[in-house]
């Protein structure tokens, strides 16, 4: 429950109705804390007042609340962006994902998609976002698919008799 503030606003919150200490969305700051899951993993406890904002949300592992130290790290970003977009490389990250993942490095990947002349290996569009098709049971790598042949297989659970079930739904139904 937030706590009240000697500060009056003529916003209310449109979640909890309380008076706004700062204005995000018609939120106030609680409620849009609480409604964000990446702040609902970590670990937070109702701790002292914050002589800032006046919140008593505090992560587990810092001494600032909730609120303080997202906004530090908002102003860092905003303040730094050549720093903080050579700290988000999203390329990279998905390198590290597919090795993890799937075991294949970015040259593999790379040899794969030259392989398949960059088209997906079910309906011959073009690939913009390649998806690692992968046997579920063994972990083999098959190939590469469009997204949408990719959820396809894996909606159908990598099921032949299934799949030929859907082909011949699809012939007799016209």
């Amino acid at each position: 429950m937030p706590r009240e503030t000697t500060k009056t606003y003529d916003n209310l919150c449109v979640k909890c109705g309380n008076t706004m200490r700062y204005v995000s969305n018609n939120q106030c700051v609680y409620c849009k804390l609480k409604g964000n899951p990446r702040r609902q993993k970590a670990e937070t406890f109702e701790g002292k007042v914050c002589r800032k904002c006046g919140g008593t949300t505090r992560y587990m592992s810092s001494k600032r609340c909730v609120y303080c130290l997202s906004q530090i790290v908002t102003n860092w970003v905003t303040n730094n962006p050549e720093r903080a977009q050579a700290r988000y490389k999203p390329q990279r990250a998905i390198e590290q994902y597919r090795q993890r993942t799937y075991g294949i490095t970015q040259q593999e990947s790379d040899h794969m998609f030259f392989c398949q002349r960059g088209i997906c290996a079910i309906c011959d569009e073009p690939l913009t976002k390649p998806h690692v098709d992968h046997n579920h049971v063994t972990g083999k790598v098959r190939g590469l698919l469009c997204g949408p042949c990719n959820h396809g297989i894996g909606s159908l659970k990598d099921n032949t008799t299934i799949l030929r079930n859907a082909i011949t739904y699809l012939e007799t139904s016209g």
